[in-house]
């Protein structure tokens, strides 16, 4: 039996969800390469450099989540190349969806994430933050809040 939201209860879980988005906007996940790939980086395709992977180099990217469905990439860094400095920020030029399916056909993630404010995360905040968008639509955390 749920009950439907007022608009100012609705209201005020989007101002929660906000807020909780705001405490933790980005976090850093590190990628363990699984096999023999190469991945493009640059800011085009035309300024792009191919870099060859192989199996346990480390790939670290910074997400943003601006939408918890999708988040945007603000930096690649590689570890493990010859062909690239492991202390340097990239950026690619491939569509966020493009590099996750990439990532997920050609690496494993670790199990330990980096949030912005250097505290460990695991991918079960990201979980949390997405029930917590569920609850403010269907309205069990306006029935919290009273």
């Amino acid at each position: 039996m749920t009950e439907k939201l007022t608009f100012k209860q609705y209201l005020e879980s989007k101002e929660l969800l906000k807020k909780a988005l705001e405490n933790t906007p980005t976090t850093i996940n590190e990628y363990v390469v699984c096999s023999y790939c190469s991945l493009p980086l640059g800011e085009t395709k035309e300024e792009s450099k191919l870099i060859s992977l192989k199996p346990r180099s480390k790939i670290i990217i910074e997400w943003r989540y601006d939408n918890v469905d999708d988040p945007t990439v603000m930096s690649v860094r590689i570890s493990g190349s010859k062909d690239v400095d492991e202390f340097e920020n990239h950026s690619t030029f491939w569509e966020n969806k493009k590099l996750q399916k990439w990532l997920t056909r050609h690496t494993k993630k670790s199990p330990h994430a980096l949030s912005s404010n250097g505290s460990t995360k695991t991918s079960n905040d990201l979980e949390t933050a997405k029930a917590l968008a569920l609850q403010s639509t269907t309205g069990s955390l306006g029935n919290q809040a009273r």
